[in-house]
């Protein structure tokens, strides 16, 4: 883009970056974001404190990924009650089945822990015969083995118990590694704690929210709200985003601070200049990123509502925080550390 961008402008032709909507949007705003901080700490409070008490009550609902299983998913010719497969399932298997209606009532998506801790290759050939003759009842008649498997079968998956654990463990060391990184790499670049620790703080504000959501929500909607490796793939893709987007404002701030004229103003208000300053390119990245992720949500299929769904939380989440949480944190920390070099000069 830069390469081509130069050769466009030395050939002496013009480049507009914007139309008449966006020349004039949000450009004149001039709101007191950190005079109000206290009102969003209270309402991350609340979400955080709401979602602490779904995640001990309800907890998650875990996917195969992370608690270990068989998980298949089954398209019929007709639509089924679910409620009637899970019977039929629970019987088959001998024990408890999830059973869930994937994007049309003619396909489900069953999860069982079958002979899961059973080593033997023998149990997975049992396991499928077994899902076979436990649907039998709701496929047409005379569908042999061998047809449910090239036709009614879409998909499965095994996750045994002991690679279930070792996906959690790299899951959780791929996310801490990720704030760590970012960590170094905001200290590095602005050379100051509290344009990390604002970053931080924002970060762990998306993860955990995200988190909470999922745990409200689960069971709720009529899709699937699995924790899985596809939710950790949308949590890591929303930390890049988010911490881009705080980037940008901590960038304008920066630059406010070294001018001498500007600097001479209260960090309050260069913060507000910063963030009304960056806020139209704050809501057209927000929203054009967000289209694409409906588009996808609506059209992408089943197997991407979920990844999509937590993209769209991710985003929305991680672009108040960039101006709600990042910056006002940001501004706590500056303050009181100016406040303790004030003392420290006085005592000298």
């Amino acid at each position: 883009s830069n390469v081509l961008i130069d050769w466009w402008h030395k050939k002496g032709r013009t480049l507009r970056v914007y139309n008449k909507f966006s020349e004039t949007f949000l450009t004149d705003t001039n709101f007191d974001f950190i005079g109000k901080r206290k009102y969003s700490f209270i309402f991350s409070s609340a979400l955080l404190t709401i979602g602490i008490i779904s995640i001990i009550f309800r907890g998650f609902e875990m996917g195969v990924d992370f608690k270990g299983g068989r998980e298949y998913k089954v398209r019929f010719e007709q639509p089924v009650n679910t409620e009637q497969v899970k019977a039929a399932l629970d019987k088959a298997f001998e024990g408890n089945t999830i059973v869930k209606t994937i994007g049309s009532a003619n396909q489900i998506k069953a999860t069982t822990s079958y002979l899961i801790d059973k080593r033997d290759s023998k149990n997975d050939h049992i396991a499928d015969s077994t899902l076979y003759l436990g649907l039998k009842e709701f496929l047409p008649e005379n569908t042999g083995y061998q047809t449910f498997k090239n036709v009614n079968l879409l998909s499965q998956q095994k996750v045994d118990p002991t690679v279930s654990v070792d996906i959690i463990k790299s899951s959780s060391i791929a996310v801490t590694l990720s704030i760590i990184a970012i960590f170094l790499y905001i200290l590095i670049r602005f050379s100051t704690v509290g344009f990390s620790l604002g970053v931080i703080v924002s970060t762990a504000h998306d993860g955990f929210a995200m988190l909470v959501l999922f745990s409200l929500l689960h069971g709720l909607l009529p899709f699937s709200m699995e924790v899985d490796q596809t939710f950790i793939a949308a949590l890591l893709t929303v930390i890049g985003y988010s911490v881009n987007d705080t980037v940008v404002v901590f960038d304008r701030l920066r630059e406010y601070l070294n001018d001498r004229t500007l600097r001479k103003n209260d960090l309050a208000h260069l913060m507000n200049m910063a963030i009304n300053s960056t806020l139209t390119r704050t809501f057209m990245t927000a929203s054009t990123t967000l289209i694409s992720l409906i588009v996808l949500f609506i059209f992408g299929g089943e197997s991407l509502r979920s990844f999509s769904f937590a993209m769209i939380i991710g985003i929305v989440i991680g672009t108040y925080s960039s101006v709600f949480i990042a910056s006002p944190i940001m501004y706590e920390y500056e303050k009181r550390k100016r406040k303790l070099a004030k003392q420290e000069d006085g005592k000298k």
